[in-house]
């Protein structure tokens, strides 16, 4: 029996412990499915391949983003990749990195994305461009008459009829399994065939799971914990976001100080690159000096998952723009809330705990609110992620793909 190999590609780096856990969970599921062979395609530069799964890393996309190689090599890049799209055998007259990739993907017989990732497309030419050199492998593994297959990603919002006509284009044809509504019933509106899966990292699993009890239960200090990350590039967005933010925690601490304890909050980076733009400690910084009366401690950026799932764990509650660092804790059995900054993800994986509604909102004027009510709730939050995490694992691992040798032999349309 042949086992597929299977090329994941689309990965970014370890420095991101959501894509980190995504990744692993992804090679896992695929492995337990039959044993395949996995090769990991990155976009150039991968600044961080995760060391459990160094062997697999075969390169990186000969596409870089223009803020990290500049706007020159990106546009040399751009049309070297056009060529390629409209006649494959030109990469023979191309560097090897193109070579590379062109063989990487005719040899596979499946290519699948790493989950988690988000196709946007909002009108703007500058999205337009990222989501082009996004899907720059799903495109040519279509031109290739290679199986392409979606597990976990999130799809949208898309606005401008180039973006939407890329985005149709590419996943034409393909296997798809989103992870939130909103990305199924725009595929839905693309004529796409997709099926509904919650998130991968929640196969995330730790070595000691907490129990069922608030840990801060006969104690006097109460963990808080916050993730943060600049999600606009507007200054007045961004700002409101933040002192959002401050407000929630300001009054979770209120209520712990009224009820005859002291709050400890602990910011946690999750993302420290690989762009600046990336980093979560200078925002982290910029909601302490919101915080300034309260006891605040930035902690060391976690080094692994199990290291991330240990300071989540410690917590008794987690205040989350960082939509896994919000799967992570629940994977540690700590309650949030999260917001949803972007899509729909974050409502997807509320909905796949079985948590209510308020658990997120995509408003932040509303952050402040909803936070305090999911702090009021945590006890009763805790219990439902205690059964609802089985439950969003166990669909996971019922989710039918084809990934079979027979669906992916070389030569028949995929």
């Amino acid at each position: 029996m042949r086992y597929p190999r299977v090329l994941i590609t689309n990965w970014e780096s370890a420095e991101n412990l959501g894509d980190y856990a995504i990744l692993c969970a992804q090679v896992r599921l695929l492995e337990e499915s039959g044993g395949m062979t996995v090769a990991i395609l990155g976009n150039q530069p991968s600044v961080a391949v995760p060391a459990a799964l160094a062997d697999r890393h075969c390169g990186d996309a000969p596409w870089p983003s223009p803020s990290r190689r500049g706007l020159t090599t990106w546009s040399r890049s751009l049309a070297a990749c056009l060529a390629i799209l409209l006649y494959p055998p030109i990469s023979r007259l191309l560097p090897e990195d193109y070579r590379r990739v062109v063989r990487l993907l005719s040899t596979a017989d499946i290519v699948m994305p790493k989950g988690g990732g988000y196709l946007i497309a909002d009108g703007s030419l500058r999205k337009v461009l990222f989501l082009a050199r996004t899907l720059f492998p799903l495109m040519l593994a279509r031109r290739l008459r290679v199986r392409r297959v979606l597990w976990g990603h999130s799809i949208g919002p898309a606005r401008g009829r180039i973006g939407r006509a890329l985005i149709r284009t590419a996943l034409k044809d393909a296997s798809i399994a989103v992870r939130d509504d909103a990305s199924l019933a725009l595929c839905h509106e693309f004529g796409l065939a997709a099926q509904r899966a919650p998130d991968l990292a929640f196969l995330t699993q730790p070595e000691s799971a907490r129990g069922p009890a608030d840990a801060s239960d006969g104690c006097r200090v109460v963990n808080v914990g916050l993730t943060a990350k600049r999600i606009s590039a507007c200054a007045a967005i961004q700002h409101q976001y933040l002192r959002s933010l401050a407000a929630a925690v300001t009054s979770i601490c209120a209520a712990i100080r009224e009820d005859g304890r002291r709050a400890e909050v602990h910011l946690i980076p999750q993302v420290t690159g690989p762009t600046p733009s990336e980093d979560d400690r200078p925002v982290l910084r910029e909601v302490v000096d919101l915080l300034c009366s309260e006891d605040c401690v930035v902690a060391s950026p976690p080094d692994d998952i199990e290291s991330a799932l240990t300071a989540y764990g410690h917590l008794d509650f987690l205040v989350a723009t960082r939509a896994h660092s919000a799967v992570l804790s629940a994977c540690a059995g700590t309650p949030f809330f999260v917001f949803g900054y972007i899509g729909g993800k974050a409502q997807g994986m509320v909905q796949d705990l079985g948590l209510p509604e308020w658990t997120t909102t995509d408003l932040s004027r509303e952050i402040p609110a909803h936070a305090l009510k999911c702090y009021q709730s945590r006890d009763a939050l805790r219990t439902q992620i205690a059964r609802g995490l089985p439950a969003a694992r166990k669909r996971i691992r019922d989710l039918r793909l084809p990934t079979d040798v027979a669906a992916a032999a070389p030569g028949v349309p995929r």
